[in-house]
């Protein structure tokens, strides 16, 4: 009998594979897993010192839980409470994304050095203002429609930046705005927020387009992807909140997003009428218990480590694998280690939620034959969501059955 992740492993005759098979694939993109895992942020909101994370411990725990240390903030403010929150986080090995979201620079960043001062490295990039579409007004140097004062108050930004002995090898990433506009960085980057109903990869590669168009050959990022979960009507389940976190990493990986920064780390707020979406964006409920998308995360993290001293620089060996029996709407990320393990992450880009009738959306999508050229010691199949693996076994070739959680293939080195 099947397991819920409806996986097994067997060796395959020809005959099978030619029933099973509509195509055959080469495997997608590859990367290492030590990269994946370092890309892997999340949104925190440490000088909420009325919410959740106003305890810094407990903001700290639940990233060890994810094995999580890059987190995304607003830049320290003096006039703020909860600055100390910044210090315990960096004294823990915590990087930060710091937005600056208007006001005087010279403040800014004055707060961002005396941070990297105290806790090197604790800076791992600065970003221009937080959506500025969202402001009410916004001015500066003059310029009172806010769109046009976001770009000048960026390029002030960025040069102030760059002349800080302390700050001017951390990069700079874009100013977010919708549309996305213009404006001096480093990197640039966007936010985006799918529609629960669907698969996140056309709307991710959507917003990132928009992103690349004003900021032509930089790197990218997202700072902003998330969902949020019931009770709020209209709200995903957090199965389907798990399963479409894991589909959009992977998406926004296979398309070369150097980092994605989920939103958000916790439920900050409590709410008591059920109906306030933006309190349930969280990966931890408001009681700091772990949704399914923080275990879900939390396996992929330890199944991304990779302490070899060599993990970040080894080269790509990019071992043939094919893949037979998945459907068009499919994708998939070949995922080294430097020891010569190797993940086959796959997923479909189906709908997982129904939002009618508020329910989890279950089902086989295809059969999936899997074939490696070069040979593997043992293979394993990992359905993250759920947390099932599936027997290890050295047979040539890995059949399974794709459903609407996306599957790893774990082959481990000979």
């Amino acid at each position: 009998m099947r397991t819920r992740a409806a996986t097994f492993l067997k060796a395959l005759s020809i005959a099978g594979a030619l029933i099973l098979a509509r195509a055959t694939t080469a495997a997608g993109q590859t990367v290492r897993a030590a990269d994946l895992a370092a890309s892997i942020g999340v949104n925190v909101h440490v000088e909420y010192t009325d919410s959740a994370y106003a305890d810094a411990g407990a903001t700290l725990a639940a990233l060890k839980f994810l094995n999580v240390s890059l987190v995304r903030d607003a830049a320290p403010d003096p006039r703020n409470q909860g600055q100390a929150n910044y210090g315990a986080l960096a004294r823990a090995g915590v990087r930060f994304d710091l937005f600056v979201n208007g006001g005087d620079i010279s403040t800014a960043l004055n707060g961002l050095a005396a941070l990297q001062t105290h806790y090197p490295g604790a800076v791992h990039a600065i970003e221009g203002p937080n959506e500025i579409n969202n402001h009410t007004t916004f001015s500066f140097a003059g310029l009172t429609d806010k769109h046009h004062a976001a770009t000048a108050y960026q390029a002030a930004l960025y040069a102030a930046v760059k002349a800080t002995p302390v700050l001017s090898s951390i990069p700079v990433l874009a100013f977010t705005d919708y549309p996305a506009t213009p404006g001096a960085c480093d990197v640039a980057n966007f936010h985006s927020y799918p529609d629960g109903g669907g698969a996140p990869g056309a709307r991710l590669a959507q917003d990132a387009n928009e992103a690349q168009a004003v900021a032509p050959g930089k790197p990218l990022v997202d700072t902003e992807f998330g969902y949020f979960t019931q009770p709020v009507r209209g709200a995903l389940s957090q199965r389907a909140q798990a399963r479409l976190i894991l589909t959009g990493l992977l998406d926004n990986a296979a398309a070369g997003v150097r980092e994605t920064y989920l939103y958000q780390l916790l439920d900050a707020y409590p709410d008591a009428s059920g109906q306030d979406s933006e309190r349930h964006y969280g990966v931890f409920d408001i009681n700091n218990r772990p949704k399914v998308a923080a275990q879900m995360l939390r396996r992929l993290m330890q199944l991304l480590r990779d302490d070899a001293p060599n993990a970040h620089t080894f080269p790509l060996r990019s071992k043939g694998v094919t893949i037979q029996g998945l459907p068009p709407t499919a994708r998939t990320l070949v995922i080294e280690k430097a020891s010569g393990e190797t993940l086959i992450a796959m997923w479909d880009e189906t709908p997982v939620w129904d939002a009618m009738r508020e329910v989890d959306l279950e089902g086989a999508e295809a059969d999936v034959v899997l074939t490696t050229t070069g040979g593997h010691g043992s293979a394993s199949v990992i359905a993250l969501v759920d947390g099932s693996i599936g027997a290890a076994s050295t047979a040539s070739s890995v059949y399974m059955t794709l459903d609407k959680s996306p599957l790893l293939v774990r082959l481990s080195n000979r």
